[in-house]
C-alpha cells in the first residue's frame, strides 16, 4: 500500500539483502514509474519489506540517485523534518 492506495505489480526479480542482525532477507522487486523533482521515471526497481513501523516508508538506493542526479553529503545531517512529507521533493508513486 503507498499513500493509501492498493497496488498489484508483477514481480521482476528478487534480491538478498543483508539486514542489521546480519542475515539475509529475500526480497521480491517490483517496478514502478516515479515522478521525483518534477522528472519521470520509468521502471525504477523497489524491493518490498514492510516498513510500518519505519520512519520513511521508502528508502532510495544509489542506482535512482544517479539516475536522479542526486548527491548526498553523508557526513551531513540529511533528516528532513516531518512539516516536509507534503513537500514536491517527497516522491510521488
Amino acid at each position: 500500500m503507498v499513500q493509501g492506495k492498493k497496488y498489484e505489480k508483477p514481480v521482476v526479480s528478487h534480491v538478498r539483502i543483508r539486514t542489521n542482525n546480519m542475515n539475509v532477507d529475500r526480497r521480491p522487486v517490483v517496478e514502478f514509474d516515479v515522478e521525483f523533482r518534477n522528472r519521470k521515471f520509468k521502471n525504477i526497481r523497489f524491493s518490498l519489506v514492510p516498513r510500518r513501523f519505519n520512519k520513511y516508508p521508502v528508502l532510495i538506493g544509489n542506482k535512482f540517485m544517479n539516475l536522479a542526479k542526486i548527491s548526498v553529503n553523508v557526513n551531513a545531517v540529511n533528516t528532513l523534518p516531518e512539516s516536509y512529507s507534503n513537500n514536491h521533493y517527497v516522491q510521488k508513486i
